[in-house]
C-alpha cells in the first residue's frame, strides 16, 4: 500500500465511469440539486475529499486496497466480457460471469454516499442534514458506520448470494437512438431501502441486504445488466442469461430509474438530457399540485442562445 494521501476518494470507479465518457474522455452531468448540466470527466464526479477517511489523510486502507481489490477484477473483466456480447450473436452468461458481475455489483451498492446516508438514518434514526450539536455525530458516526459495513463479509455475501439465486439475469442491449444513463449511484432499484424496510415493517433496523423486484446496472452507453425476482417477474424466465433488445421506451424506463435512483448526478455520454428534463418537470408539477408555493420550487437556469 502505497504512503501516498489520497485526497479524492471515488465511491463509483473511474475506470467504470469511462464507460460512460466520449472519444475526449468528457463526462457529460445533470445535477438533480441544482438542475444544472456540464461537462467533467471520471476524476471530477462521484468522489469527495477524504469520503472513506475517519481521520483525513491516515489509515486508507480502504481506499488503497479493500476498494482497489473489487475494481481491479472487474476492470480487467469487464473489456473482454464487453467484447463478447458485442461480438458473439448467440450469448449467453456463464456461471463465472455472474459471480464477477455479482461480486462487483454487491459492493458497489454499498459503497456510495447514497447508501452510506440510508443505511445511517435506518440504523440510527438521525438524518445527518440536519443540524445536531455534537460535532463528533455529524462528521464522525457517518463515517465509521459506513466503514462497518464496507468490512461486513456478511451483509456483502448475502447480497452477492441473492443476485445469484434469487434473480434472473438478463444483458439489456439498447438498441434506440437514446443513450443508457449511468448516475452517482449505478446499481438503480426501483424502491429505496426506506420503502423496502416499509413494505416489511421494519421501523429501525440493519436490514441493508434487502433489494427491490427489479435491479438495473448499466455497463455502457449500449448495455445494461437487469435482474428480476423469480418469484415476481416470470414473463423474465425464457430471457434469463440472454441479451434482450431494448427499445426506446425500455431505455426511458431505465434512464427513470437512474434519475429517481441517483444521489444528486447522473451522467452520459453525450449532452442529451432532455428526458432528464421531462422528468424533473413533471415532479415539478407535482409539488405543486400538492399544494407546494410555486416560488419555492427550483427551476432550471435559462440557457445561453
Amino acid at each position: 500500500m502505497s504512503n501516498e494521501v489520497v485526497r479524492n476518494q471515488h465511491y463509483v470507479p473511474q475506470f467504470y465511469l469511462n464507460y460512460f465518457s466520449d472519444n475526449n474522455n468528457v463526462i457529460y452531468v445533470y445535477d438533480k440539486a441544482t438542475l444544472r448540466q456540464f461537462t467533467s470527466n471520471s476524476r471530477g464526479i462521484a468522489s469527495q475529499q477524504f469520503f472513506y477517511d475517519i481521520f483525513k489523510g491516515e489509515f486508507q486502507y480502504i481506499e488503497k486496497d479493500h476498494n482497489r481489490s473489487y475494481e481491479n477484477a472487474f476492470s480487467s473483466f469487464m473489456p473482454d466480457f464487453l467484447n463478447q456480447i458485442e461480438n458473439h450473436k448467440y450469448f449467453k452468461l456463464k456461471k463465472y460471469h455472474k459471480e464477477e458481475i455479482a461480486s462487483f455489483v454487491a459492493y458497489q451498492y454499498i459503497r456510495t454516499k447514497k447508501f452510506r446516508e440510508e443505511s445511517y438514518r435506518l440504523n440510527t434514526g438521525v438524518n445527518i442534514y440536519e443540524p445536531v450539536n455534537s460535532e463528533l455525530l455529524e462528521d464522525l458516526h457517518p463515517t465509521l458506520v459506513h466503514q462497518f459495513l464496507l468490512f461486513d463479509y456478511h451483509l456483502f455475501h448475502t447480497i452477492f448470494n441473492r443476485l445469484l439465486d434469487e434473480y434472473h439475469w438478463v444483458i439489456g442491449k439498447n438498441t434506440s437512438n437514446q443513450l443508457l444513463y449511468t448516475s452517482d449511484h449505478p446499481v438503480a432499484q426501483t424502491k429505496t431501502l426506506q420503502q423496502l424496510h416499509d413494505e416489511q415493517k421494519i421501523k429501525k433496523g440493519n436490514f441493508f441486504a434487502l433489494l427491490s423486484e427489479q435491479i438495473v446496472f448499466p455497463i455502457s452507453p449500449k448495455y445494461v445488466i437487469l435482474f428480476f425476482k423469480k418469484n415476481k417477474s416470470k414473463n423474465f424466465k425464457l430471457q434469463r442469461n440472454r441479451i434482450y433488445n431494448l427499445s426506446e421506451e425500455d431505455v426511458n424506463w431505465l434512464n427513470h430509474l437512474q434519475i429517481m435512483s441517483c444521489y444528486r448526478q447522473v451522467y452520459s455520454q453525450n449532452n442529451d438530457f432532455s428526458f432528464a428534463e421531462e422528468i424533473e418537470a413533471l415532479l415539478r408539477q407535482a409539488q405543486i399540485a400538492s399544494g407546494k408555493d410555486p416560488n419555492t420550487i427550483l427551476v432550471p437556469p435559462k440557457k445561453k442562445q
